[in-house]
């Protein structure tokens, strides 16, 4: 190391170095990693005892970023191995109530639009294939929630776009029709 960083320790700095890394009682492995990391360090004069025992690691660009992907790695296998019942969670109070009700809610809300979703394009078919006379009485339907003018020239291709607003009594025509 002394001929890497190009100094010149006595036999005496040598010997007080040695022994006070004795002293620490590290591993040597531990030494040779403390060594590595002050023989990267671009600031030294000389090299006192505080250097080799508060010595942090310098990576290169390469280095850090093989960590950082293995660090990711792990944690990735971490959580992938993890299996844990929320239910048994949340009755053991582990879990906050809030975000247990809020985790079934959403499930419950995803669902529903789903199912919704379904509904209105079903309606939106049922809307566009009616005759003309189904045709007009949704034109009237919307026209009184004010959802649709009557007097507009193109309510036959825009009739379908009122299906969400008035699904349940869509839905209610297509019952009677069908």
């Amino acid at each position: 190391m002394e001929n890497q960083k190009q100094i010149h320790l006595s036999d005496e700095e040598r010997t007080a170095l040695l022994n006070e890394l004795d002293r620490t009682e590290y591993p040597i492995s531990k030494i040779k990693g403390l060594a590595q990391n002050v023989m990267r360090n671009k600031d030294y004069a000389r090299i006192p005892f505080d250097m080799w025992i508060q010595s942090e690691p310098l990576y290169t660009r390469e280095e850090a970023m093989q960590l950082a992907d293995e660090k990711i790695a792990e944690r990735k296998r971490a959580f992938e191995q993890m299996n844990f019942d929320e239910e048994e969670l949340a009755r053991e109070g582990l879990i906050e109530f809030q975000v247990t009700y809020f985790r079934k809610k959403h499930e419950k809300l995803e669902a529903l639009k789903g199912d919704l979703a379904k509904r209105i394009k079903k309606a939106e078919r049922f809307i566009k294939s009616a005759p003309e006379g189904l045709k007009k009485e949704i034109l009237n339907l919307g026209a009184d929630k004010g959802i649709i003018d009557p007097d507009d020239s193109h309510w036959r291709q825009v009739l379908h776009f009122t299906a969400p607003m008035i699904l349940t009594e869509i839905e209610a025509m297509m019952k009677r029709v069908l």
